[in-house]
């Protein structure tokens, strides 16, 4: 018996694959430039209702928020530029290449990265100091005390100090005897400390009771005053009816700092980031960002890290210098990241 040849299919059936009709294969890519032709469209609108933000904030203090973020988008535009070029968008691609140049003049990002010389060539004096802006209601106050342990700053600045507050930090009592402190609360309160016992420490209010700063006088050998040292912290933006009080303060500090005859360093969480026309104004008087060397340096939110915007400052003014710049990268409790830094005087 001759066995049944194989069982085969026929050829239009064995040789049957599925294939993707061509037309849906050409759709793929061009959905995808269709959602970047979208996105880049997206974005460049939002640069243009961006800008006139930025160019209305010397006169709405509502308008000033948007200038906070000139650092965040300057780093997208490469981006979306990039987007741009790839798919041949002219119009939008010169409109951002437009706005590139101009926050590029605003922001200066080359001064905060490149090597910043020092005016002060023969320093007599240093000091270690730090700024913080603890939080009112921080709860974390066994993390915060072991934060200061390891710095260990010859200075210390901490902003928003509540009554009680220093009872429930030990290594204030062990390692600072000269001392002054103003608590409140809602975010009025300061206190400075300082392990030298010659710093004199006083109280300014510079307009406002609600915002007091403390400035610690260091003596020089003959026990003339060397540097002064200011712990500050200006209001809050928000709600945008505070900026007018906010820039008073600035303001009147500026006319203050004029009319001393010693160098001043000014440290704290002035509320303001450098694109603004209050930080501005303290420039054109003569006063020298530390970032600038250090990098942006964004303090504020603190768990938003180098997303972060920059709030919290040291200025100098006459002959003081700074070093070792940094943001320490942690800040338990707080919505703020401390700041530490090297005085020279």
């Amino acid at each position: 018996m001759n066995p049944l040849p194989p069982t085969t299919q026929p050829d239009s059936l064995a040789s049957e694959t599925v294939h993707e009709p061509a037309d849906q294969r050409s759709l793929r890519p061009r959905n995808g430039r269709r959602i970047l032709r979208g996105l880049s469209n997206f974005g460049t609108a939002g640069v243009c209702l961006y800008l006139p933000l930025v160019w209305l904030a010397p006169l709405s203090p509502t308008c000033e928020l948007a200038v906070h973020f000139a650092f965040h988008i300057l780093c997208v535009l490469p981006i979306l530029m990039a987007v741009q070029l790839s798919l041949n968008l002219r119009t939008p691609l010169v409109i951002n290449a437009m706005a590139s140049v101009y926050l590029l003049l605003l922001v200066q990002p080359w001064s905060l990265y490149l090597p910043h010389p020092t005016s002060l060539q023969h320093p007599q004096r240093s000091l270690r100091v730090m700024s913080w802006n603890v939080l009112t209601v921080n709860q974390s106050l066994a993390e915060v005390d072991q934060v200061l342990r390891e710095q260990d700053p010859d200075l210390l600045i901490l902003i928003e100090n509540r009554p009680g507050l220093l009872k429930q930090l030990p290594v204030l009592a062990e390692r600072y005897s000269n001392y002054r402190s103003l608590p409140g609360w809602h975010g009025s309160g300061i206190a400075l400390f300082s392990r030298d016992p010659r710093a004199q420490l006083t109280v300014e209010l510079w307009g406002y009771e609600q915002r007091p700063a403390i400035v610690a006088t260091y003596p020089d050998a003959s026990g003339e005053p060397a540097v002064q040292i200011i712990g500050m912290h200006t209001y809050s933006p928000l709600p945008v009816s505070r900026v007018e009080h906010r820039d008073r303060q600035l303001t009147t500090f500026g006319d203050w700092a004029l009319s001393q005859r010693v160098p001043i360093c000014v440290v704290g969480d002035l509320n303001t980031t450098p694109w603004t026309r209050s930080f501005a104004n303290l420039i054109a008087l003569g006063f020298q960002d530390s970032r600038l060397g250090s990098g942006n340096c964004p303090s504020w939110p603190s768990w938003a890290g180098p997303l972060g915007i920059p709030i919290d400052h040291a200025l100098t003014l006459g002959a003081c210098s700074i070093s070792d710049r940094q943001v320490l990268p942690h800040a338990p409790g707080s919505d703020h990241l401390p700041i530490t830094f090297q005085l020279h005087y």
